[in-house]
């Protein structure tokens, strides 16, 4: 069974260029295209054709990612993501070996806070003394709508994947 990314050099490489590749693109239009998550969806059915005993022999990966799929549709719903972040993130997930999937999560939602923050704090930063007026104003609404605008979420994914391959570099080159 896939443990690392020396079992799969091939797919662990095919996935840093095209999360490199989603990421920009969503940086320049800010917009997920959806061949992403068809290509994903027609890779991952492909595999679990092809390699049924790294993805069927145990259920270790399945939970985490209907977890994530579950807190995708939630942050879609609070408008957070966008339905391209969410079926992007879905269906990289569907394509990744199960015993890959709660690391990777983990390095994901790591980053996630890190630069989610940074991104927070940069935008409260400037304007906290008008935020904190509109919340003892009770005006709720217009704080999110000043916090909230476009997210990207590919870089993250992007950035998440590199991390991971980098933590198992020297067992995949």
């Amino acid at each position: 069974m896939a443990k690392d990314a020396a079992d799969m050099p091939v797919l662990s490489y095919y996935l840093l260029v095209q999360t490199a590749a989603v990421a920009v693109l969503d940086l320049k239009t800010k917009k997920i295209s959806n061949i992403w998550p068809v290509l994903n969806c027609a890779l991952a059915l492909i595999l679990f054709i092809a390699l049924p005993k790294v993805y069927f022999t145990s259920w270790q990966g399945w939970p985490l990612w209907i977890i994530l799929v579950a807190v995708c549709v939630w942050l879609y719903a609070q408008r957070i993501m966008g339905a391209g972040d969410v079926k992007y993130l879905f269906s990289f997930f569907l394509v990744l070996p199960p015993a890959f999937r709660g690391e990777v999560l983990n390095i994901l939602s790591l980053v996630i806070i890190v630069v989610g923050g940074y991104w927070l704090l940069k935008k409260v930063w400037g304007q906290w003394y008008y935020l904190l007026n509109l919340w003892s104003l009770g005006e709720n609404q217009e704080i999110l709508r000043l916090i909230h605008g476009k997210n990207v979420f590919a870089p993250l994914v992007f950035l998440a994947w590199a991390l991971w391959l980098v933590l198992h570099y020297e067992s995949a080159i």
